[in-house]
């Protein structure tokens, strides 16, 4: 096992404020064929479940990602033994997961990763980070619209406020400048796919494949969300059952009232161009 992991390549991370193209660019990224962790499941690493409670085996987090990645209780623990902490656990964890399915690097997208990424940065050296950026008009319409969890509840100044909080860990570090990091556009994802998913494939310096980009919607995350997490399923997940579509692109215009729009335009606009113009 030690020496398989030395020949993986660094993990990457996926971050972003939810409903901002997070589980597409997974997806998407994660149909490379050196690519583990492509199918859709938050571990939220940084969690308690990881960082405080990483020993305890019926967490329900921990349930989850051992039933997600088809870990048996023994593997589990064998994992854990050779663990010194919850962080290294899940490196162990995804490592463990990679090496079996003979790949050579994982992926992973939790939406909080970017509220997490000083953590990312002192644990991991040489890691990928992808920063999804979205119109954050658009991403509130999303929140209204389309979240059946607590988002949906969330006003605009709540929306705002956790905006700015999520990129607190992100630009109190030295993002700017550095190798491993890249932003892409929702928009631009699901209007030139390939152009773009080309652009992430050559920054995490992998070879393209002819057709990764042509996606055509994968039924079988959302069946799997449904039977491991025993809920109805996810929007985003039902979302990632079709094939890429824009039509959620300015949907703003027909569910925000002006009063909305102002506030997202006053109060987030400046941090928008902040990472365009980094």
């Amino acid at each position: 096992m030690e020496n398989n992991q030395e020949k993986l390549k660094p993990p990457i991370f996926i971050g972003g404020i939810p409903k901002s193209g997070t589980s597409l660019i997974r997806t998407l990224v994660g149909l490379h064929p050196s690519i583990y962790g492509g199918d859709g499941f938050e571990t939220n690493w940084f969690s308690d479940d990881f960082l405080n409670n990483w020993k305890n085996p019926n967490s329900k987090k921990q349930e989850w990602l051992r039933k997600w990645h088809n870990v048996k209780i023994e593997e589990y623990h064998i994992i854990k033994n050779n663990s010194s902490s919850g962080v290294n656990y899940f490196n162990n964890f995804m490592n463990y997961c990679t090496i079996r399915g003979k790949k050579y690097r994982w992926i992973e997208k939790s939406t909080d990763n970017l509220s997490n990424y000083d953590m990312i940065d002192n644990h991991w050296s040489n890691f990928i980070f992808i920063n999804c950026l979205r119109d954050y008009k658009d991403i509130y319409a999303s929140w209204k619209s389309k979240s059946t969890g607590t988002l949906m509840n969330y006003d605009v100044y709540q929306f705002v406020d956790r905006v700015k909080k999520s990129y607190t860990s992100i630009l109190g570090s030295t993002f700017k400048g550095n190798s491993n990091y890249i932003e892409i556009k929702y928009e631009d994802i699901v209007t030139n796919t390939e152009i773009n998913l080309k652009k992430i494939i050559n920054f995490i310096d992998e070879e393209w494949i002819d057709g990764l980009h042509n996606f055509r919607g994968n039924p079988k995350e959302l069946k799997k969300v449904k039977k491991i997490i025993q809920s109805k399923g996810s929007k985003t997940s039902e979302s990632l059952s079709k094939p890429i579509f824009t039509t959620s692109i300015n949907q703003w215009h027909n569910i925000l009232n002006n009063v909305e729009i102002d506030v997202i335009n006053n109060e987030l606009g400046d941090l928008y161009l902040t990472f365009l113009n980094k």
